[in-house]
């Protein structure tokens, strides 16, 4: 049941919300979507405009910067030591 107005370029329209249960990974949920797009817009009436709007990038973004910023934060702790090791040893 549709419980808000949903309005693009002034038009209105619908909102169908996929959401994720405790099992499935976002992005896989995300790249099974876009795999079933093309047949479910193949059994809709052509004058049926459908467009998404998703947070994947988001998601993916998140997954991305979890793998880069350990080796961030430890090539830096290492050039940290480094360099009190390099003062220490300059006195």
């Amino acid at each position: 049941m549709q419980t808000s107005i949903v309005r693009v370029n002034g038009r209105r329209g619908a909102l169908l919300t996929v959401m994720r249960n405790g099992k499935a990974s976002t992005l896989r949920i995300v790249d099974g979507v876009k795999q079933a797009l093309p047949r479910i817009l193949a059994g809709l009436t052509s004058e049926l405009q459908v467009g998404s709007c998703s947070t994947s990038p988001c998601s993916y973004a998140a997954v991305n910067g979890v793998s880069v910023k350990p080796v961030t934060a430890a090539a830096l702790t290492g050039l940290m030591i480094l360099m009190f090791l390099e003062a220490g040893a300059a006195l």
